[in-house]
């Protein structure tokens, strides 16, 4: 069984850079761990989980908020948790 891996950074599906590095990393970390993301994006149309390229991504407004977080926690009860955002925001 693969560990499980959450990463708070931009949407994944989005063009940003930080969106195209995260996106990135996790290809080279999917064969090693479950992967997660809580995806960012200012104004945010989706409005549940889906599953992109292996990665179950959790939409947020910006950065999500408490309950968010309690969300995913409790759903995806991850074993590690990495941030990588834009050092603007």
């Amino acid at each position: 069984m693969k560990k499980k891996l959450l990463l708070l950074s931009d949407d994944i599906r989005t063009p940003s850079g930080v969106a195209n590095m995260s996106r990135n990393i996790l290809a080279g970390l999917n064969d090693v761990y479950d992967t997660v993301q809580i995806g960012a994006m200012p104004k945010h149309q989706a409005k549940q989980a889906d599953i992109f390229e292996g990665t179950k991504i959790y939409p947020s407004n910006g950065y999500g908020n408490k309950m968010l977080y309690n969300k995913v926690f409790e759903a995806e009860k991850p074993d590690y948790v990495m941030i990588f955002t834009d050092p603007r925001y």
